[in-house]
């Protein structure tokens, strides 16, 4: 699941372009559910494994019904990418029979296929004068100065961000702080991570995150800083979690995933949460944000959330 910014009402090819974008990455073999409100903003989107979805196609149906209810949506597009097997087709419907479900219009549904040079579309439902469905149209690649990447990048390429660059390096220690304590690990860990003091332990960061009461009350503190801060966060976090070792890894993983989240970034979100989960399975905070993005809940909720609470509320054990 992931937000960002698209155009209201944007032509399939554009819908294409700014889907991918927001993404960070050519979403092959994927079905994207794209969710707009009664204003035309964009709310949320769902990307689903095409593979998944004809695997079981009620439960799939279900699911999505759950994530559109959720999200308030007012319309939504149904984009299919790179299908390669007559199942794959079949996820249009899936995804079309959920919104149905649901009372929400489908505005269009598209279907995508990558080139090396250009790319490929066809508009199941449209009604443009210019367009006739069921005919591929054929489009080059945007020239984006910001993002030149983005359409040669695949889901495995932003996986490999979080490659352990040397294993079993770094690993934290079991200790049990007091307050005062706390409030120094506190304040070390947002000298490190968003006023770029790099002075600090990584190994020690990885020790306080293992502590509740710091971790919540760090959470507590980093959103209230300017979101450009969060940026800086997740990218100097990133280093410490491809050099934790396992069993030490949930922890700081969580904290990216949440981070980008925030951000807006879905899926570099959902990957540090495999992370997360992979090394610890029982990880709570990790089940807690991996719920969200998979009910769609959108990032400025959950954030509004944590606002109405103080300090000490954030910090006060359960």
């Amino acid at each position: 699941m992931t937000t960002y910014a698209m155009p209201p009402g944007a032509p399939p090819a554009d819908l294409i372009v700014t889907t991918a974008q927001g993404l960070g990455y050519w979403p092959s073999a994927s079905l994207v559910l794209v969710l707009v409100t009664d204003k035309g903003e964009h709310c949320v989107s769902a990307r689903c494994d095409l593979a998944d979805i004809a695997k079981s196609p009620a439960g799939w149906r279900e699911y999505l019904g759950r994530v559109i209810a959720t999200s308030g949506a007012a319309a939504g597009d149904v984009l299919v990418f790179d299908p390669v097997a007559d199942p794959h087709w079949q996820a249009s419907v899936v995804a079309v029979e959920a919104m149905q479900d649901a009372g929400v219009p489908v505005r269009d549904v598209v279907v995508a296929r990558r080139g090396e040079e250009d790319f490929e579309w066809m508009s199941l439902t449209t009604s443009a004068d210019s367009l006739r469905p069921d005919i591929w149209q054929r489009e080059p690649w945007p020239h984006d100065t910001d993002r030149p990447s983005a359409w040669t990048l695949t889901r495995a390429d932003l996986e490999r961000e979080l490659t352990p660059s040397v294993p079993g390096q770094l690993a934290g220690t079991e200790s049990a702080l007091d307050e005062t304590h706390r409030d120094l690990a506190v304040a070390d860990i947002l000298a490190r991570l968003c006023d770029g003091n790099e002075s600090g332990d990584e190994a020690a960061l990885l020790t306080s995150l293992t502590d509740l009461r710091v971790r919540d009350t760090l959470i507590w503190e980093i959103f209230r800083r300017q979101s450009s801060q969060w940026m800086q966060a997740a990218e100097r976090l990133l280093p410490t979690v491809r050099r934790a070792a396992r069993g030490h890894v949930a922890p700081a993983a969580t904290l990216l995933a949440l981070l980008r989240w925030q951000l807006g970034d879905g899926t570099r979100a959902t990957i540090a949460l495999d992370r997360a989960l992979v090394d610890d399975p029982d990880d709570t905070l990790s089940q807690l944000i991996d719920g969200c993005l998979r009910s769609g809940i959108t990032p400025a909720s959950w954030r509004e959330g944590l606002l109405t609470l103080t300090r000490d509320q954030c910090r006060r054990p359960a």
